[in-house]
């Protein structure tokens, strides 16, 4: 018995020391802290649909509402939509090209990985602009889509504009 009690007061005795200089030697007390993750933000808009602290904290929550509605409900709107912020949030390349929101350094991905939050989002959407709809498409305030042309897709486009 005075066997087993001693084992088990040198363990824990050898675990608390283990503990207590793993506190000692880690960042937090050395004064050294991980740096905050640069975002490049968007310089051709006025501004985000909210303010950038409720968007740091809530955008999961509004994507999730989204996603809900119109999965769940067939509900399906421009508002807070996926497609909205990666239209705004994608950067070029030098030769005109949009790099994708989840490439590494970029918008999405650059606080995704500071946080170590998987980024699945976009094992479905799109991780660029869609500007390949044909003549001419521009983004209004509301986050409608403007086409002109005659093709199905621009049809379509202009009929769910209506319909919002």
């Amino acid at each position: 018995m005075a066997t087993t009690l001693n084992t088990i007061v040198n363990t824990s005795l050898w675990s608390m020391v283990t503990i207590f200089i793993c506190l000692l030697s880690g960042p937090t007390q050395s004064g050294e802290r991980v740096p905050a993750p640069i975002i490049n933000t968007p310089t051709n808009v006025e501004g985000c649909i909210r303010p950038t602290e409720f968007m740091r904290r809530n955008h999961m929550h509004l994507l999730t509402h989204k996603r809900d509605k119109t999965l769940r409900q067939g509900i399906r709107t421009k508002d807070a939509s996926l497609s909205a912020c990666v239209d705004c949030h994608a950067d070029k390349k030098a030769d005109g090209s949009f790099i994708p929101v989840n490439a590494p350094g970029q918008f999405c991905s650059v606080c995704h990985e500071y946080t170590a939050v998987k980024l699945d989002c976009f094992e479905c959407h799109r991780t660029t602009p869609d500007l390949d709809l044909g003549t001419t498409q521009a983004v209004n305030p509301q986050n409608k889509i403007l086409v002109t042309g005659d093709t199905e897709i621009h049809k379509l486009l202009n009929y769910l504009n209506e319909v919002q």
